[in-house]
This record gives C-alpha cells, sequence and structure tokens, in this order.
C-alpha cells in the first residue's frame, strides 16, 4: 500500500475545515429561535409586568422598590412567600459627587 505524500494530507486538511458561514448559521440559529419566541410573548401579553423599581408618587425624581416583587419568581401568588419590602425612595439618577 502506497503512503500519501504531503500534498494529499494538506489537501485532506483542507477539505475538513467547516466553511464560516456554516457556523455562522449554526450558532444564530438558537439564537434567533429563543429570540422570536420571546418577542411572540412580550406581544401576546404573556406573563406579569416585571419592573423592579416604581415612580415615586408626585415626584418624577425619585423611585422605589417594588413591594410584591417577590412574586416575580413564582409562578402562582400562592405559593411565594409573605415578604414585604421596606418603602425606600431614592433617586433615579445618581449625583456625580
Amino acid at each position: 500500500m502506497k503512503k500519501p505524500d504531503k500534498k494529499q494530507k494538506a489537501n485532506k486538511n483542507k477539505s475538513r475545515k467547516t466553511p464560516l458561514s456554516v457556523k455562522l448559521i449554526t450558532y444564530s440559529l438558537p439564537v434567533t429561535f429563543f429570540l422570536i419566541i420571546e418577542i411572540g410573548l412580550r406581544i401576546g401579553g404573556y406573563g406579569d409586568s416585571n419592573e423592579l423599581f416604581l415612580p415615586m408618587p408626585g415626584n418624577d425624581h425619585y423611585q422605589y422598590g417594588k413591594p410584591d416583587i417577590v412574586k416575580r419568581y413564582f409562578p402562582s401568588s400562592a405559593q411565594a412567600p409573605s415578604v414585604a419590602l421596606e418603602t425606600n425612595f431614592f433617586l433615579k439618577q445618581k449625583p456625580d459627587d
């Protein structure tokens, strides 16, 4: 049996390389899939508002933590523990000091 020479080995290695376009498509498919699902769920109005902070009534420069934010992590309100945050107002924009 004849041994392959260096040129044949080099050609064999080159043919095994995956083109960049195939790699890009492979890596972008899962990202695209989840983006489409996320956009569809947001347009459909699935889920509750997950805002962490709410604006202070009467003063737009301050905000506070949403009191029932713990419900964000439980699918049903009955499963959520009865924990309440203290109402602490703080500036929306931190001063430069």
